[in-house]
């Protein structure tokens, strides 16, 4: 049932998407299936990354209740179990609606699905940047999406080897 809310909330998003563009046409020469493109993939994934790893900012009631400590010693990483805890299945509709913006768009636009955001976007809807940004740029994203990653895994690494647990 939360699902199901969820998803129909997050479908007002494409609604006022829809209402703006039944009163402006075409806002800065992008057509209604290129800015459903544009949303879906930045949805999907705001949506992912909050399915599996909104949970990780419970990790400090964990440890001021103790509870940490006992996630270190099972056979799971304690990561895993951060981001498992108390799963929230209203997560999935956002997924789920997402999904759904983006296959709708992807079969007006006629073109390959593509792990994209604003810059590789452009790349794969064939537009020129309207702000002059280095054509190169476009292809930027996934590498500092991996260096942002590998830097969050090295910091999350040297917190758990200096952690102490509370005793109790």
């Amino acid at each position: 049932m939360m699902a199901a809310g969820s998803l129909a909330v997050n479908a007002l998003d494409v609604l006022a998407i829809w209402v703006i563009f039944q009163h402006t046409g075409s806002p800065a020469g992008f057509d209604l299936a290129e800015v459903m493109f544009l949303y879906g993939t930045a949805s999907l994934s705001f949506a992912l990354s909050d399915m599996l790893f909104g949970n990780v900012d419970r990790l400090s009631p964990h440890i001021r209740a103790g509870t940490f400590g006992t996630m270190l010693i099972r056979p799971a990483g304690a990561f895993v179990q951060v981001a498992t805890d108390r799963f929230g299945v209203h997560r999935l509709g956002k997924t789920v609606q997402a999904l759904i913006v983006l296959c709708i768009a992807l079969s007006q636009l006629g073109v390959p699905p593509a792990f994209a955001n604003w810059q590789p976007g452009l790349f794969v809807l064939d537009r020129p940047g309207p702000l002059g940004l280095p054509y190169g740029l476009r292809f930027a994203a996934p590498l500092a999406a991996l260096a942002l990653a590998v830097l969050a895994v090295l910091a999350w690494r040297a917190g758990i080897r200096r952690y102490r647990s509370t005793g109790s």
